[in-house]
């Protein structure tokens, strides 16, 4: 267990940047209360920001605000649970900037009250992740724009079937109306190959 009095008596020669390793992993030692005793270059670097203005801070205070108060809640189960891999976090960097991050937490023992060491490295599958909001938002769209030439084409073929049941359709009209048909298929298929233009995973 660590020889702190206390969270509060941290002093600025134990809160500093380790020693350089053989990682590339930005690395951050905190107290169980997230408290900053230590940060390697790599996590200076992660977090845009000095020494000085990340020692004895919580590491909290780096976590973007929308997400702070679900973050406490599942710090006390990380501890709880003796640590975690893969905890997915946004975290606002000294210069405003935010950065999406992966960290795993380990505890340094069995005490829930021990120092916990935070590994921190760049989530890269931030940048094509989307919320629930722009997936609804965007099934919406396309239910809308879809609607009309699928609406269309239904009520054409409709149309058709009904005139043949009577023997009322002439050969000019039946041209006439797979012409319609077809220009509202083509319609349909613009509008997906205009969305697909616009995924830029495509």
């Amino acid at each position: 267990m660590s020889q702190r009095k206390s969270d509060g008596a941290t002093t600025s020669a134990q809160a500093r940047v380790a020693s350089p390793s053989a990682t590339t992993d930005a690395v951050v030692t905190t107290t169980w209360t997230t408290k900053v005793l230590t940060a390697n270059a790599a996590a200076l670097a992660l977090l845009r920001t000095r020494d000085s203005q990340l020692v004895d801070k919580p590491l909290a205070v780096f976590v973007d605000l929308v997400d702070r108060t679900a973050f406490r809640t599942r710090l006390r189960g990380v501890v709880g649970d003796g640590g975690c891999r893969d905890w997915h976090l946004s975290l606002r960097c000294a210069d405003g900037t935010t950065r999406a991050v992966v960290a795993t937490v380990e505890l340094a023992s069995a005490d829930p009250h021990c120092d916990l060491r935070w590994t921190l490295r760049v989530d890269s599958d931030a940048g094509r992740s989307v919320s629930r909001n722009d997936v609804d938002e965007l099934i919406g769209k396309l239910a809308h724009d879809l609607n009309q030439p699928l609406a269309a084409i239904v009520s054409y073929a409709r149309g058709c079937q009904l005139r043949v049941g009577s023997n009322t359709l002439k050969t000019e009209d039946l041209k006439l109306i797979l012409e319609q048909i077809t220009a509202e298929a083509l319609r349909a298929g613009a509008i997906i190959r205009e969305l697909r233009r616009k995924d830029p995973e495509q």
